[in-house]
């Protein structure tokens, strides 16, 4: 995985799949603390009949943004195949997996 260190931050590329369509990300923050993943829909083409709900995010400095929120397929940081990944630990941690990238 290449990892790119500015301003104090961690930088990685990452590809999305959404409706069926996979969309890559060069320009991503890793936030390992962070409890969702954020992508602006003007980025992909977003389907407003896929079923979807308003979620508030709260930041470090305790500001607050309603956003529409929706589940993707899938997301890739690396290809499977230079991953070692443990199933077990996988199913426990899920969500934080899930959770790991912020696109801006």
């Amino acid at each position: 995985m290449n990892f790119s260190f500015r301003n104090g931050l961690i930088w990685i590329s990452v590809v999305i799949e959404y409706e069926g369509e996979s969309i890559k990300f060069d320009n991503c923050i890793l936030d390992t603390g962070s409890a969702t993943t954020a992508i602006d829909i003007d980025l992909v083409e977003f389907n407003y009949n896929k079923p979807s709900f308003v979620k508030r995010l709260v930041g470090i400095g305790g500001g607050t943004q309603e956003v529409i929120n929706q589940e993707g397929n899938k997301i890739a940081i690396e290809p499977a195949h230079k991953l070692k990944i443990d199933q077990n630990k996988l199913q426990n941690c899920r969500s934080n997996i899930l959770n790991l990238v912020n696109v801006l």
